[in-house]
């Protein structure tokens, strides 16, 4: 029966004989059958049984046999109808809809030529009347295909699933109306699969959705933009934590300390060590206010040099660690993550001349995934080693049109054989 229970639509029958419709059986369970459908519809739209005498059920037997069918039939398109609301158009009941009506109804599966629906979709394979059901390959008019098998409409047990971007999904499908968020039931079910497919392609903005993607691509893209986003709202604290604290009263309200050369310190102390709220200006005219700890810069503070670059953010022993802005003299920024005073982690990294680059850094250069466009609209969405594209990655032209190519330090030496004919 698939992964529905049809239990309460087979009430007079004994689990045994749920999918027997010999005549044999009918005879015995007919009246029965009648009784319990008759208790669930009230008011009948339609007479789905003809009534017969009990002594004359073998010669209409075939008859019986087709109005417990569409009855069932019906039943089980309600069911799916109610519960199944994916969020595509690849298992739609648009498709059993239009099928159900134009197919004689049979107990058995049938093997059936090639049938292609009103919208140019196409399938060929096994049926159960006018629902697919069996072995059985779709392909829709965007390129998607499932080929494997199918129970009253939809995949079920085995199968493989194609994306039009190449991606594809082969194993097991379980029932549509469980979706999971993990990534183990993405792995497990088809459903989960091509459901949250679908939910990254559309939680993204509309310029950056598109077709011509792999879904990892778009986990990927979706990771790194949340990532960068986390980083932003957590600059946040230092920010208002300075601005209030380091205002024009906060020297006028401190006894002035001289350190080494030349160097000047209003704030708090531990005996004779810096420790806590302080500001300290250079002879030079740079200054850090922020907070101290054991002599040296720690936790949040700002960097301001005379140069007119600024910094504000975390700070481990004198170092800049954690998230920070950096703020360059010629309009370079800097936004993302450092360890021991170098560019590491995520961040976003914006040149005076409209370049940008949002991704992974290691020791101060691009380096894993990362996305890099410049200021006429073009991009590359992709891997890096060392500062120069090295992997897989796409290049988008200002015309919007997508290439996805392989790289080796900067060198493109392969485009991807599964690139679809429209990305050239």
């Amino acid at each position: 029966m698939g992964n529905i229970n049809c239990t309460k639509y087979c009430q007079g029958f004994d689990g045994k004989s749920e999918l027997d419709l010999k005549t044999s059986v009918i005879k015995q369970n007919y009246p029965q059958v009648r009784h319990s459908i008759s208790k669930q519809e009230s008011q009948p739209k339609e007479d789905l049984f003809i009534k017969f005498p009990k002594s004359d059920l073998s010669t209409h037997a075939s008859k019986i046999q087709k109005a417990w069918l569409r009855y069932y039939y019906k039943n089980q398109y309600q069911q799916f109808k109610n519960l199944f609301q994916p969020n595509h158009e690849y298992f739609s009941e648009v498709y059993t809809k239009e099928t159900i009506s134009n197919i004689p109804i049979s107990p058995k599966r049938k093997k059936r030529s090639l049938y292609t629906y009103a919208n140019g979709a196409t399938y060929k394979g096994e049926w159960r009347g006018g629902i697919r059901d069996g072995k059985g390959k779709m392909v829709w008019p965007d390129g998607c295909i499932y080929e494997g098998i199918w129970d009253y409409g939809i995949p079920f047990r085995y199968g493989k699933f194609t994306h039009f971007d190449g991606e594809s999904y082969e194993g097991n499908w379980k029932s549509p109306m469980i979706i999971q968020n993990n990534s183990q039931a993405e792995s497990e079910n088809g459903y989960c699969w091509l459901y949250y497919k679908q939910e990254m392609l559309k939680s993204l903005p509309s310029e950056q959705r598109s077709s011509k993607f792999s879904l990892k691509h778009y986990k990927r893209l979706k990771t790194l933009y949340d990532d960068f986003n986390k980083i932003e709202s957590e600059l946040n604290q230092p920010t208002e934590f300075i601005n209030n604290v380091f205002n024009e009263n906060f020297k006028s309200q401190l006894q002035e300390h001289t350190y080494d050369i030349n160097i000047k310190y209003y704030g708090e102390f531990r005996g004779k060590v810096r420790e806590g709220k302080g500001l300290n200006i250079w002879d030079n005219g740079d200054r850090y206010e922020g907070l101290w700890a054991n002599d040296m810069q720690n936790s949040w503070g700002r960097n301001v040099w005379v140069d007119g670059s600024t910094y504000i953010g975390g700070y481990k022993n004198n170092l800049k660690e954690g998230v920070g802005k950096y703020n360059w003299e010629d309009g370079t920024i800097y936004i993302g993550q450092w360890k021991a005073n170098v560019i590491n982690g995520i961040g976003k990294y914006m040149w005076a001349d409209g370049r940008q680059y949002l991704g992974d850094w290691v020791d101060g250069a691009m380096s894993g995934f990362g996305v890099f466009s410049w200021k006429d609209g073009k991009k590359y969405e992709g891997e890096w080693f060392k500062g120069k594209k090295h992997g897989i990655g796409y290049s988008i032209s200002t015309d919007g049109s997508v290439s996805k190519n392989k790289w080796n330090y900067g060198k493109m030496i392969k485009k991807d054989n599964d690139t679809p004919k429209n990305w050239d």
